[in-house]
């Protein structure tokens, strides 16, 4: 590798020459070698950036944006959906629209499929082979049986799917009757975050406890070193046991959440005031709007 001018930036070298004397002192170093250097970043010093650096200076940049439209409005959308679901017959429309439009798309596209084969069989003068027309009119011959299929399937699934609308319907009922519900999963993410910061800090600790190891290595006949971070068998063991508390911690927490959630509806279902004991019952109420 040829000496280079560079500054520091990040605990990386940013060369300070520009990318056609890199490419030159490259060219000028190994002539032997054929490889072409034309795709070569522009690591010339100010303008290069590394991934990470990259995401999060996109992230600073346009915080309004990401968490503006897409946690707040995202949240606002959501609660203004639940209140269009409790509209008498919107949410029944809504599905059944749904289903009869994947018959449609099979129904006409085989349609649109067999024309065609068809229109291709009768050129004159032929344009396309028969073995073209042949597989067009197969394709409309399995649109039509799977939108066959959808519409027998439709029929003899009309009880359960009006179920499920019902389902969805009450569903849509109770969380506005406790709209605050809606902010719960706002305490979790918070309560998450604030668990990965201590767990952060270990990992990286961990990270950075191993033993760098240099080794040379001789590529195209140049002897280059080679540096290696190695670990003793306490700190694997340690890195399984951060990982063990990750995912235990983001599992009880989705556990609690679903919990508080079954037990808001029962109590909503069963009635207002029916003790279900311990704090479930006590963060009901108060969430519950009066």
């Amino acid at each position: 590798m040829p000496k280079m001018k560079s500054t520091e930036a990040l605990r990386r070298c940013i060369p300070n020459d520009s990318k056609d004397e890199i490419e030159a002192k490259l060219v000028a170093q190994y002539s032997a070698i054929t490889s072409d250097f034309s795709e070569m970043d522009d690591y010339s010093s100010g303008e290069s950036k590394g991934g990470l650096e990259g995401v999060v200076g996109d992230m600073w940049s346009q915080a309004g944006i990401v968490f503006g439209f897409g946690f707040g409005f995202s949240m606002a959308a959501g609660i203004a959906f639940l209140f269009i679901l409790r509209i008498p017959g919107f949410l029944t429309i809504l599905i059944w629209s749904i289903f009869a439009s994947i018959f449609v798309v099979f129904a006409a596209g085989g349609g649109m499929l067999y024309s065609m084969g068809m229109a291709y069989r009768d050129e004159d003068p032929k344009v396309h082979s028969d073995s073209e027309a042949d597989n067009l009119i197969y394709c409309a011959y399995a649109c039509f049986a799977l939108a066959g299929i959808w519409l027998l399937l439709m029929i003899a699934m009309r009880k359960r799917v009006a179920l499920a609308i019902g389902v969805v319907k009450e569903a849509a009922r109770a969380l506005g009757n406790m709209w605050a519900l809606t902010l719960f999963p706002i305490l979790q993410v918070v309560g998450v975050a604030l668990f990965l910061i201590p767990w952060l800090y270990y990992t990286v600790y961990l990270f950075s406890s191993g033993d760098i190891k240099t080794s040379e290595k001789t590529m195209n006949g140049q002897t280059v070193q080679v540096r290696t971070v190695e670990y003793d068998n306490n700190t694997r063991y340690a890195f399984l046991y951060l990982l063990f508390c990750w995912f235990w911690t983001s599992q009880v927490w989705l556990f609690l959440n679903l919990c508080f959630f079954f037990d808001s509806f029962i109590c909503l279902v069963c009635g207002r005031f029916r003790p279900i004991g311990g704090v479930y019952e006590l963060l009901f109420l108060v969430l519950h709007e009066r």
